[in-house]
């Protein structure tokens, strides 16, 4: 899933649903979109549950990647005890950086 999003300042705060990956099912990533930035942006994220009774996802990796005319940004996280669970997920996060 990828999530287009068009960036009118230096700054952006946004927050999506955190969805399975395809292929392994104890990890999930954001992935989304923004306008090419001169440098790599610095990106701060929390994920969340609303639905969970305390287990846990964390973030393993946010990778941020300039190429043509777009960044585009992949956050993954995990379950540390690497079992898959069914809630629902939330990731809020900040990209702040020059375009």
């Amino acid at each position: 899933m990828s999530t287009k999003i068009n960036l009118g300042r230096a700054h952006l705060l946004c927050s999506d649903v955190v969805p399975m990956n395809d292929r392994i099912d104890h990890v999930r990533e954001v992935q989304f979109r923004l306008p090419k930035f001169k440098k790599p942006p610095t990106v701060s994220a929390t994920i969340y549950s609303i639905d969970s009774p305390g287990n846990v996802i964390v973030i393993w990796s946010i990778e941020k990647d300039i190429s043509g005319t777009e960044t585009i940004i992949t956050i993954s996280a995990t379950s540390p005890d690497g079992v898959a669970n069914p809630f629902k997920y939330f990731c809020d996060y900040v990209v702040i950086g020059e375009i």
